[in-house]
């Protein structure tokens, strides 16, 4: 293809160089027959026409262009034969240059642009240009190949020079050549990594190397660290050698930084692997202590792993290798042990990552099938049930610490008898931004991030304060509620069920923890043992922390099911409590929270099917029509009733699972929506006799509804304080202001605070000296009684 080009360009020149003979004659006649005025009178430059010519279609100074253009071409063949002629890489590559540099002056300078690739020539000489550039491209490759002879064992040669050409020199002249940076085209980096990584497996098999100038000899020798950390000294000083080649390269200025990251991501791995760890912070122990005459022992231990592994920081540390002077193993080396257990922790998180997606990928779906979890009844001897977790007989201690973090048992119920309900006001509707907990989350997935156990706990007892605002008192504060004998007997036996799920993970902690069993039989001192113990703990947390909030960010793609998973991250924080004697109140109130979001979310559920008819039903003077009115409730009881139905439906489905949470949660919901309904009528103003009717059916059918609901589940619905708030409400709703006076000393009213039920009656009758004397009355009486 190049000597067709070749061909067909110097063919053309020849030919123009016979025309432009031709030309020049024709010019010099043309220019002596227009100095004076023809016939005709027409003067020099105009044109000629006569019937049967044409005009002259180009003035002169055109035509002193165009053999101007001619004579470039001209020096273009000259510089063809020159590219042609030269013998080594780097004259061709200037004789290149320069025929490049030459064609797009020619192209830029007598013609536009847009007329260039209308010129037949100028086409043929791009396409010698590419075919010449491909050529010097491949040449440039092997060239390149020569100065960096890499992939040969056992020596890995660097050249700084080849033919008379020093490296960076080659690199300056390349660089025009090449349409892209010139260090992804030759990228070092890459090269040397892949250097790397390949080093370090031939390290792991027992292999060392010794830099000699400027290669690099592998040789077969017994694996030790000291010998592969002496070997990564020496790969970095090689590295340091080829840096120092083309320091004048500004394209390569980082290209030590890339691979210092896989130098330490390699060394940290062998650093901290088990068959390497123990023994290195047995020598670091030793390294850090004074021998008899008070000097530090590390100056007798020049080829100690440690020495070399701080030259090895040191050298990291330099300009080139670090952009702000420091080096990560510097502060692995100086804290051995926290470093280590760090680092045990992100491997461990790791494992947690794979069988999150083993569960996504539903890996795990016989472990979570109904048939296969595993019951355990508190209060009861469960060990039999639970052996399997650690191979040994459980004792009750676990069992004992178990409702001190459950739901139904939270800072407010201290018997522990699962009442639950408040009695406490609960003021306003409950607000949807404070029904969650805010966490603080990655989704787990980076383990360079530290989990701050702190941020988290003060984030759960923010969250927990909110809910206190709301008066969540349905699952904290205490209340006799009354259960029906079978109820009660049940829950002094509460089941729960896990997954076996469970174990899989106890078995991952349990390796992760082994390690401390190890450290402890270095016999390294007490001090020390204690140290690490609490680095160990500390550990752990994180590892159940990250677990949870990789669960809960992927909740309906793992378990779909969020008592199970309560029940699960339960199990496994009290099995860690007990067998590592560790304290897990945050994570249990991460837990706590998760599940206190669950019951929120069915809570909303019903508070917006009242929301919408606010403005029908709930609010003053919103509806005067009563047939309308009429119609409205009976769409919001039908509404209420089936989300209620669902709702009720979807708790009985996992009451199986864990029946007392769920009781709590009926409970909770049954509370919180009678509250709500309870606060919407208290605050009205005005209530009509119709609308008083029709708010009296409401509550009728509404209390009902709850209250069959909570029976199924063995609870007596007078229990819950709400429930018989909105009882009461109704009993003021549907009588006279006798009727009410009489009830009220009756005490049939005791749930309503004073300002409620006076609230009622002004709502509900005009003003009348009979309403003002009950109203008196019953602020009196309500007064002498406190």
């Amino acid at each position: 293809m190049m000597e067709k080009h070749d061909i067909d360009i110097s063919e053309s020149l020849k030919t123009l160089n016979l025309k432009l003979k031709e030309l020049d004659k024709k010019i010099q006649s043309y220019s002596s027959g227009s100095s004076r005025k023809g016939p005709s009178g027409v003067s020099k430059g105009e044109t000629l026409m006569t019937p049967n010519s044409h005009p002259k279609q180009f003035s002169r100074h055109d035509i002193n262009e165009t053999v101007e253009v001619c004579n470039q071409l001209w020096v273009v063949n000259g510089l063809i034969d020159d590219y042609k002629q030269s013998t080594n890489f780097t004259d061709k590559l200037k004789s290149f240059y320069r025929l490049q540099k030459k064609i797009d002056q020619i192209k830029s300078g007598y013609m536009p642009q847009s007329e260039v690739s209308q010129v037949k020539i100028f086409g043929e000489l791009d396409n010698l240009l590419i075919s010449y550039q491909t050529e010097l491209n491949d040449t440039s490759n092997h060239k390149f190949q020569e100065y960096f002879n890499i992939r040969e064992y056992p020596d890995i040669k660097i050249f700084p020079e080849v033919d008379g050409v020093l490296m960076n020199e080659f690199f300056k002249l390349t660089r025009g050549l090449l349409s892209v940076k010139i260090n992804e085209h030759f990228n070092i980096a890459k090269i040397f990594n892949n250097l790397l990584n390949t080093a370090f497996d031939k390290f792991d098999d027992g292999f060392v190397v010794e830099m000699e100038k400027n290669v690099l000899h592998f040789e077969k020798s017994e694996y030790s660290f000291f010998g592969l950390v002496n070997s990564v000294q020496q790969v970095i000083c090689f590295i340091d050698y080829t840096a120092s080649l083309i320091c004048d390269i500004p394209e390569y200025s980082n290209f030590r930084y890339i691979l210092g990251k896989t130098i330490l991501r390699e060394l940290r791995r062998r650093m901290f692997d088990r068959k390497n760890v123990y023994l290195l912070i047995v020598e670091k122990l030793g390294y850090d202590d004074d021998d008899d005459n008070g000097n530090k022992y590390k100056v007798t231990m020049e080829q100690s792993s440690i020495a070399v592994l701080y030259k090895i920081a040191s050298q990291l540390s330099t300009e080139g290798w670090s952009t702000d002077g420091i080096c990560d193993l510097e502060f692995w080396i100086d804290d051995l042990i926290t470093s280590w257990v760090d680092n045990l922790v992100d491997g461990t998180v790791d494992e947690f990552k794979i069988l999150v997606l083993r569960l996504i990928h539903k890996e795990f779906e016989g472990e979570l099938n109904e048939n296969n979890l595993i019951t355990v009844e508190i209060g009861d001897d469960y060990g039999k049930e639970s052996a399997a977790l650690n191979g040994q007989s459980i004792t009750n201690e676990w069992n004992n610490d178990w409702g001190k973090h459950d739901v139904w048992e939270a800072d407010g119920d201290k018997d522990g008898d699962g009442d639950c309900t408040d009695k406490k006001e609960v003021e306003g509707k409950l607000d949807q931004s404070d029904l969650g907990l805010e966490l603080e989350d990655d989704g787990g997935w980076d383990v360079d991030e530290e989990l701050d156990l702190d941020s988290i706990s003060e984030a759960s007892q923010k969250g927990k304060a909110k809910i206190d605002d709301d008066d969540w008192g349905a699952w904290e504060e205490e209340v006799d509620l009354e259960l029906d004998d079978a109820t009660s007997r049940n829950l002094n036996k509460t089941t729960f069920k896990y997954s076996p799920l469970v174990l899989h993970l106890l078995k991952v902690i349990e390796r992760y923890m082994m390690n401390y069993t190890s450290l402890k039989e270095l016999g390294v001192s007490e001090d020390q043992v204690e140290d690490s113990k609490a680095l160990f703990k500390q550990g752990l947390k994180k590892l159940c922390t990250s677990y949870f909030m990789m669960i809960e960010s992927q909740l309906f793609t793992t378990y779909k099911n969020s008592v199970l998973f309560y029940n699960d991250f339960n199990k496994l924080l009290e099995e860690c409590g007990r067998v590592y004697d560790i304290d897990f109140t945050n994570c249990h109130k991460m837990n706590l929270s998760f599940i206190n979001e669950y019951v929120n979310d069915k809570i909303l559920l019903l508070v917006k099917v009242l929301d919408d008819y606010a403005l029908t039903i709930w609010n003053d003077d919103e509806l005067d029509n009563g047939e309308k009115l009429e119609g409205y409730s009976k769409e919001f009881l039908i509404r209420f009733n089936s989300q209620f139905d669902e709702v009720f439906f979807e708790l009985s489905k996992l009451s199986h699972l864990n029946k007392q949470l769920v009781v709590n949660t009926l409970i909770t919901i049954t509370f919180q929506v009678s509250n709500n309904i309870c606060n919407r009528i208290t605050c009205r103003k005005d209530i009509s006799s119709f609308e008083s009717n029709i708010l009296s059916n409401i509550i009728d059918s509404i209390t009902q509804q709850l209250e069959q609901k909570v029976n199924t589940m063995g609870i007596k619905a007078e229990g819950i304080q709400s429930w018989t708030k909105l009882q009461q409400i109704k009993l003021v709703l549907s009588a006279n202001l006798k009727g009410i006076l009489d009830d009220f000393y009756d005490a049939k009213f005791y749930e309503l605070e004073t300002h409620e039920l006076v609230s009622l009656i002004k709502s509900l009758f005009v003003e009348s000296p009979q309403r003002t004397r009950t109203i008196t009355e019953i602020q009196s009486a309500r007064e002498t009684q406190t």
